[in-house]
């Protein structure tokens, strides 16, 4: 890797924070709230502290091309099983 080149992890981590703020407005709280989420796991992530797994990955690309209906899939998991 050369220098100013980006990781994965770093990608992700930009990646995720654009979305989140820019494209959907919202804080860490209540981004990570509304998708089943917690508030360290999207921190860790922007911050570049956490190498997603695979379901992480294609749940925020989930995210990115229908937020509406990722959020109540989380809503439903929510209400049957935690």
């Amino acid at each position: 890797m050369t220098e100013g080149e980006d990781t994965g992890d770093a990608k992700f981590g930009r990646d995720l924070a654009a979305l989140r703020f820019r494209q959907l407005r919202m804080s860490q709280v209540r981004f990570a709230e509304r998708y089943g989420l917690t508030k360290d796991v999207v921190r860790n992530a922007e911050q570049k502290r956490y190498s997603p797994h695979h379901a992480m990955l294609v749940l925020v690309a989930a995210i990115e091309l229908d937020p509406s209906l990722i959020a109540r899939a989380a809503q439903l998991a929510r209400e049957r099983w935690w």
